[in-house]
């Protein structure tokens, strides 16, 4: 049975629905607002990509117009550094309200061109560059096709080589944003070397925790099939490719045991690893190293900490696809603590599973 089509409307019909209810209806703003979202609601329209506020009197969003401000701000050859980095702060605010705003000023007024461009053209003003790579990271959150090729390549030339801690934070966010649900992304990412670049900038960061943990997430962005507008996807060649070319499981698995006192990191850390068993060899390799004996520690020792209990028992699952690791499993302390924490957080839907 074919799934039942969506009824999409545009902004400036729904914009023009509002505008009516005030001056036809004499209704009050915020009571034309909600008069037109019951309204389009009933009729069973999706007004998830719609911004749900009263626009101004011409008809403009107070997204959108901070977006025509940048564009003219970027043309501007006497703007200063401080109308910059004002600007940028004032759409990141915009931005981080949700998808549709986001959605909106992209569509309408080619937000992810202005964004981007502002970066290119401040990354020698550290300050600057901060807040406009800060802003660019909020605009493709769930919108990964806004970063082209030569953005992802322009991130990727700045990674490996970076010299401030809160840009490689960014750096490693965007690329993580960008290759989320976007194969074409990922295939860029990989294209050129940005495997070894990510690690890299993990490995000088690895003292700077939030660092670490967006490497982590960015490599994991590699390793999905989560693109539905494409067939077949590559993560299983990418996944090889991180354990065979770039040793990605011991330069991983360094981070968790230099962090075993950290049950964020170590939860993150466990849930990349957890990624990379993609084959049988990669899971007794894991053994090999001490991966067991970690994940039994981190049980032993953070065993109230919900969160990471479910990602040590979802590494001891993924290292089980290998039948030696399963004896070797069985033999050890792993069983009882699993059985322990199953019944210490049996009311915790994060561990049942």
């Amino acid at each position: 049975m074919a799934a039942p089509q969506v009824k999409v409307i545009t902004q400036e019909t729904f914009d023009s629905v509002v505008r009516e209810n005030i001056d036809d209806f004499e209704m009050e703003p915020d009571e034309a607002l909600k008069d037109t979202i019951d309204q389009f609601e009933k009729q069973k329209v999706s007004l998830s990509m719609i911004i749900k506020s009263v626009a101004n009197e011409d008809g403009d969003h107070h997204v959108l117009c901070l977006t025509k401000q940048l564009s003219k701000l970027m043309d501007n050859k006497e703007a200063t550094n401080d109308d910059v980095r004002k600007l940028m702060e004032e759409l990141r605010v915009e931005f981080d309200k949700g998808i549709s705003y986001r959605y909106q000023a992209s569509k309408t007024a080619q937000a992810g061109e202005f964004v981007f461009k502002a970066c290119v053209q401040n990354k020698e003003d550290a300050d600057t560059f901060t807040v406009c790579l800060k802003t660019f990271a909020s605009l493709i959150t769930g919108q990964p096709d806004l970063v082209s090729p030569d953005g992802i390549k322009f991130i990727l030339s700045l990674v490996e080589d970076c010299k401030h801690l809160d840009h490689a934070f960014l750096y490693l966010r965007i690329l993580k944003l960008a290759c989320t649900a976007c194969e074409n992304n990922r295939a860029v990412v990989v294209e050129n070397k940005g495997i070894e670049s990510i690690l890299k900038c993990s490995e000088k960061y690895k003292d700077h925790c939030n660092v670490v943990k967006e490497a982590c997430g960015a490599l994991r962005s590699l390793t999905l099939d989560d693109d539905v507008r494409v067939a077949f996807g590559k993560a299983h060649d990418y996944t090889k490719e991180i354990v065979n070319t770039h040793h990605g499981l011991e330069r991983i698995f360094v981070f968790i045991k230099d962090h075993e006192g950290n049950p964020k990191l170590a939860s993150e850390v466990c849930l990349t690893l957890g990624k990379m068993m993609v084959r049988s060899e990669f899971c007794q390799q894991m053994v090999d190293m001490g991966g067991l004996e970690v994940i039994i520690r981190l049980l032993q020792t953070h065993m109230e900490r919900p969160v990471l209990v479910r990602q040590c028992l979802g590494l001891i699952k993924a290292i089980g696809g290998n039948d030696e690791v399963k004896r070797v499993t069985c033999r050890s302390k792993a069983l009882d603590l699993m059985i322990t924490a199953l019944g210490e957080h049996i009311d915790s839907p994060s561990v049942g599973f």
